[in-house]
């Protein structure tokens, strides 16, 4: 597949009913918090190698995408890396991406991303919202004072599938489910 085809592939994602109600929730929040100025989203993992690397990474190509004014990052209180099969799983889709010293950068259209894990501490911004990813996020997410607001978008743990036959698998789904539900989102944000 190509970024094109797949870009294709998510704007067509007709939430079911429950999605659409969690998703309306977030964008309804997200809304009433916003004005014309450039929106600030952190998305939030304990170890920000997963799971909020693709939100981050989509959120900014959807951002793009929809001509939208927001700035994403990702963080977590522990800063690992970034799991080599979440590169690999962008790369199965098209995007290029090569690596750095301590980081990749992605590269798509008029977009450069420097890819690498990050904490909370690393965000230089003070006025942001919180979208926890972890599927554990009660026990595992930290909360920012600087937040002006914590949602929950929960996926769980491709982690899980590390070193099984359904490694590749279940990373390709976890992406394809968030880009799905970031589109969603990122296209109904005022």
């Amino acid at each position: 597949m190509n970024t094109k085809k797949y870009i294709s592939l998510i704007q067509n994602f007709k939430p079911d009913k429950t999605t659409q109600e969690k998703l309306s929730n977030i964008i309804q929040s997200i809304n009433s918090l916003t004005n014309k100025k450039k929106l600030n989203l952190v998305f939030i993992c304990a170890h920000n190698s997963r799971r909020s690397q693709f939100s981050e990474i989509w959120g900014n190509i959807l951002s793009a995408y929809h001509k939208k004014n927001i700035n994403v990052l990702s963080a977590g209180i522990i800063k690992t890396e970034i799991y080599f099969q979440v590169i690999e799983s962008l790369k199965r889709i098209g995007f290029k991406i090569t690596q750095n010293k301590n980081s990749y950068l992605l590269q798509h259209l008029n977009i450069n991303m420097n890819l690498y894990s990050k904490i909370l501490s690393d965000i230089k911004i003070n006025d942001f919202i919180s979208i926890m990813t972890c599927s554990e996020a009660e026990a595992a997410c930290p909360i920012d004072l600087r937040s002006k607001l914590n949602l929950k978008l929960l996926y769980k743990d491709p982690k899980i599938y590390d070193n099984t036959k359904n490694e590749q698998k279940k990373y390709d789904s976890t992406c394809l489910k968030i880009a799905y539900e970031l589109n969603y989102i990122f296209k109904n944000i005022n």
